[in-house]
């Protein structure tokens, strides 16, 4: 008798170092939730692959820690037409004028306030600072110029809100437990927008963003 396999997908993962783009060891931490949202959580230790079974339409975090690397965490949902899963994870080495985007942390237009998945992309960045205790940073914020003369406020109204978007992360470090002399934060207005003229939502979206440059490791 021909049995059904219970696990109709696999998943492959591979941690690369990203400058260097060759594989690295680390700890993988995988959190399964099935379809209940019951969580099961497993450890990986000093792994730069792995290969496991995974279950269709159940939903999967992946987080990878190692020393002197920032933290890094994806999630996806199993789908049914997906028989291999592969997920290749890059560790960016934390060092002086290392600079990365804080993925999924957006602002509603005109204010500091996040919104959407904001959530987990300020917890990798905490985790990433209280896995590296020697690590400093700076918080620059970015701001969205509406395409459109009729629509522009001044220039120092532009600054104020990069600055306090750059605030609110800072803020959110420091209310759970970062201490002040590792955060540094400033705004860059609409001067370096990713794009000048964006006239889309999610172009304008992306222009109001996050970014950290280590500054001390």
């Amino acid at each position: 008798m021909i049995r059904k396999k219970k696990h109709k997908n696999s998943l492959n993962i591979n941690i690369i170092e990203k400058d260097k783009r060759e594989l690295i060891r680390a700890n993988i931490l995988i959190i399964h939730y099935n379809q209940d949202y019951i969580a099961d959580t497993t450890i990986y230790e000093n792994k730069s692959s792995l290969f496991i079974p995974i279950k269709v339409n159940d939903y999967y975090e992946i987080g990878v820690r190692k020393k002197d690397f920032l933290y890094h965490e994806i999630s996806f949902k199993a789908k049914e037409d997906d028989s291999l899963i592969t997920k290749t994870i890059e560790l960016v080495k934390a060092s002086k004028g290392t600079s990365f985007e804080l993925k999924k942390l957006y602002f509603k237009g005109g204010t500091a306030q996040f919104t959407g998945s904001y959530k987990s992309t300020l917890l990798k960045l905490l985790r990433a600072m209280k896995d590296n205790p020697s690590l400093k940073i700076l918080i620059k914020g970015h701001v969205n110029r509406p395409n459109g003369a009729y629509k522009h406020q001044s220039e120092e109204y532009y600054n104020k809100l990069s600055i306090d978007r750059a605030k609110a992360v800072n803020d959110y470090l420091i209310k759970r437990g970062i201490s002040e002399d590792r955060l540094q934060y400033m705004g860059v207005g609409y001067a370096e927008m990713i794009y000048p003229n964006a006239t889309l939502q999610s172009e304008m979206q992306k222009n109001r963003r996050v970014e950290i440059v280590v500054t001390e490791f």
